[in-house]
């Protein structure tokens, strides 16, 4: 990729579906999280608007306050992250972006 990268996170859809990664500025070791899953969530959530490189203005969306991710590093090695907050909820639109949602 060139040029300077300026957002906190960007996400690339692959040719196999099920293979997606995600690049994270935000979380304590930033790089390339491969394969990123939600695999489990905390019971309470917020309703809230985002907006998307992708769309003009924002949505509607429901995020949750933390989640925990499984993902592969880049040597391939299986990891799992609790996030929360705004990191949380900025991974939570990445992973659905992998997933050919957009808010």
């Amino acid at each position: 990729m060139h040029g300077r990268r300026t957002g906190s996170t960007s996400c690339s859809r692959k040719l196999q579906r099920t293979k997606s990664d995600v690049y994270d500025q935000l979380i304590s070791k930033p790089g390339r999280k491969f394969n990123p899953q939600i695999i489990g969530r905390s019971e309470t959530f917020f309703d809230t608007k985002e907006g998307c490189l992708s769309l003009n203005g924002t949505r509607k969306t429901r995020r949750y306050h933390s989640i925990e991710v499984l993902y592969m590093n880049r040597n391939f090695r299986q990891k799992m992250r609790t996030l929360e907050g705004f990191t949380a909820q900025i991974v939570q639109h990445e992973i659905d972006h992998t997933k050919g949602i957009l808010i």
